[in-house]
């Protein structure tokens, strides 16, 4: 007898995990279910009877494999978006970028000051940290939507200045 069989219902673990992590996205919904799937047969795999039951490894092996999922995922995200950033808002810099590059570089520097605290840090951790927005609310302890709103505030605010 394997330990996933030891579980009443795997799935409903799954969803659990999923439930407690906070992860209610629709439409990810069946991949971040198959990524604790994952996560639950990579558990039976290597456990080793401890001082810890089965279903605890699994739990732990189970949010750990959903978390990793979503740095994945999140991280493609977070690039295309950089690249839809750079591709439709600096528009149109692209000729000033090419003549005055210093200038650019000046007034992104003013732009910048002109941010409060948080607002840079957010960035900073978003854009050089590799961060996702809830990583970053809970490094910060303010919630994920605090944390969304201080981001879409930077960034409209630096379109304003830079345009």
């Amino acid at each position: 007898m394997n330990n996933i069989e030891t579980i009443d219902n795997p799935q409903k673990l799954v969803s659990d995990v999923l439930y407690h992590l906070g992860s209610h996205y629709p439409d990810e919904y069946d991949d971040l279910i198959g990524a604790g799937m994952l996560g639950l047969v990579k558990a039976d795999r290597t456990y080793k009877p401890t001082k810890s039951k089965f279903i605890t490894y699994a739990y732990i092996r189970i949010k750990g494999e959903i978390i990793d999922y979503q740095r994945k995922t999140d991280g493609y995200c977070r690039r295309l978006n950089k690249q839809m950033f750079t591709l439709v808002d600096l528009e149109p810099f692209e000729n000033r970028l090419l003549t005055e590059p210093n200038l650019i570089l000046v007034e992104l520097k003013e732009a910048l000051n002109k941010l409060s605290e948080l607002e840079l840090q957010i960035l900073d951790l978003y854009y050089m940290g590799g961060l996702s927005i809830r990583e970053i609310s809970k490094k910060i302890n303010i919630s994920a939507e605090i944390a969304y709103m201080l981001y879409d505030s930077a960034i409209e605010k630096l379109k304003q200045e830079m345009l």
